[in-house]
């Protein structure tokens, strides 16, 4: 509609200036009639070129808006522009600082307390990830019963947005960033859409398939992000023989490796006491589950765990402050898998 509007303007546009150009070397009328004459032409010419300029935008952001659709339609994870991000040349220069940075920043965020209130909890009152809920929703067909929980994991990823806008990055880590941020918008985006009454089953299977699809790609460039950064003399990969040797702590990072003997909850996520050879109080936080889908998969008491973490010594908050009780760990996960890990 929008293109026949625009042929029908560019031909009435043709035809006026045919028509100046004949009446231009008429003789018909005197100078001043024919000045008159050219100069309501002109404004005629310039009404029909900003109508069609307006019809031009218009289509534009149709379009646009089409793609954006089919976009959301294919629940492809969105790009992030570089004017969301704050990039300086002091910014985080390699995978380890970024890490680091991105690790602090998620350990910041976690659920209020009246999201972890509603939000739905497993056996040992740990909070459902989204992947964990959306199997709920479609095996047991109770959405409605879980829209709250949905909510909960929408507000907390773009709390955690928010908070890795924050992260000052370099140029060279920009891509990285930009790459870790749009997993949580599309996290977002997921949980939003199973929020939503009108949100029909076949919907629901449609969205799941794909989610596991990015789930899969998105732990693909994660995992290969981390193994760039293997020469790096704060954050070495190792096996997970070597792990169990304890001999791969280069701070800020370390190897992790041990099995679970507690288990404490807060704000921002579980805080595991692992065992020796090689373990620790570790913060395993909400942020952190989000960015590794699929990967939990309700460890209990005695599971073999083994990942990599960041010495960061501090206190998690459990209940609403000043109220609430500080639980203590030593160090923050970015990357795991345990015994039940399929």
């Amino acid at each position: 509609m929008a293109n026949k509007k625009i042929y029908i303007l560019t031909v009435l546009l043709a035809m006026i200036l045919l028509f100046a150009i004949a009446f231009n070397f008429s003789s018909a009328f005197t100078g001043a009639e024919r000045q008159a004459l050219i100069e309501s032409l002109i404004k005629q010419i310039i009404i029909i070129k900003e109508k069609i300029l307006e019809i031009q935008r218009q289509l534009l952001l149709l379009i646009s808006s089409q793609i954006q659709q089919k976009q959301q339609s294919t629940n492809i994870i969105p790009p992030v522009s570089y004017n969301e991000l704050n990039i300086s040349s002091t910014g985080a220069k390699t995978p380890a600082e970024y890490y680091e940075a991105f690790l602090k920043s998620v350990a910041s965020s976690g659920f209020t307390q009246e999201e972890l209130s509603l939000i739905q909890k497993n056996e040992e009152e740990r909070a459902l990830l989204l992947e964990e809920l959306i199997d709920q929703a479609i095996l047991f067909n109770n959405q409605n019963e879980l829209w709250d929980s949905f909510l909960a994991w929408y507000n907390f990823d773009n709390r955690v947005i928010e908070e890795l806008k924050k992260i000052n990055v370099d140029s060279s880590t920009a891509s990285l960033h930009q790459r870790m941020i749009g997993w949580y918008k599309y996290h977002a985006w997921v949980a939003k859409e199973f929020s939503k009454e009108e949100t029909t089953k076949t919907e629901m299977l449609e969205i799941l398939d794909q989610f596991k699809k990015n789930a899969d790609t998105h732990n693909s460039r994660f995992q290969n992000s981390l193994v760039g950064i293997e020469e790096s003399p704060n954050f070495t990969l190792i096996s997970q023989a070597q792990a169990f040797t304890c001999g791969a702590f280069m701070g800020p990072f370390y190897h992790f490796g041990g099995r679970v003997t507690l288990m404490k909850y807060c704000n921002a996520g579980i805080i595991e006491t692992i065992s020796p050879p090689c373990g620790g109080m570790l913060l395993f936080t909400y942020g952190v589950l989000a960015a590794n889908p699929y990967l939990w998969k309700k460890p209990t008491y005695g599971s073999a765990v083994l990942g990599r973490s960041l010495v960061a010594p501090f206190v998690c908050p459990l209940g609403s402050c000043p109220a609430c009780v500080w639980i203590p760990f030593e160090a923050i996960v970015l990357f795991f898998g345990t015994s039940l890990t399929p």
